[in-house]
C-alpha cells in the first residue's frame, strides 16, 4: 500500500476554510512533502459544521522504483497559515516513504482526493 488518506473534521459551530494543502513532515525531514499540483481544486474547500475534508498522501512509487526510501515512524501535519502542528499516528506505527511522496490539496470529496 502506497497511499494514506488524511481527514480533517469541522467540530466548530461555524464554517471553516481549508485553503491549500496540508504541510507534512515525516520524522525529521528537512523539507515538507511536495504537493501534487494537478489536485488543486477550483475553489477553497469550505467545511460546514460536521463536514470533513480529505487529502491523499502517496507515500512511495507503486512499482518500487523510488529512491532514497526509509521507514518513517512519525508524521506532523501543519495547516496553511499556522505554525502549530498536529502529530498523526501512522497505520501500523510506520510507513515507507521515498522520493515520490506527494500530498494532494484539500478536497471536499474523498473520491476527488484519490483521483
Amino acid at each position: 500500500m502506497n497511499y494514506m488518506v488524511l481527514e480533517v473534521n469541522n467540530h466548530a459551530g461555524v464554517d471553516c476554510n481549508m485553503p491549500g494543502f496540508p504541510r507534512l513532515r515525516f520524522d525529521d525531514a528537512q523539507a515538507a512533502t511536495p504537493v501534487y499540483e494537478d489536485s488543486k481544486p477550483q475553489a477553497v474547500v469550505t467545511l460546514a459544521p460536521g463536514e470533513t475534508a480529505y487529502a491523499a498522501i502517496r507515500t512511495s512509487s507503486a512499482d518500487g522504483s523510488g529512491q532514497n526510501g526509509y521507514k518513517a515512524t512519525s508524521l506532523e501535519v501543519f495547516l496553511e497559515g499556522s505554525d502549530d502542528s498536529k502529530s498523526v499516528e501512522l497505520p501500523g506505527g510506520s510507513v515507507y516513504i521515498d522520493e515520490n511522496a506527494q500530498v494532494t490539496y484539500w478536497q471536499s470529496d474523498l473520491s476527488n482526493a484519490l483521483d
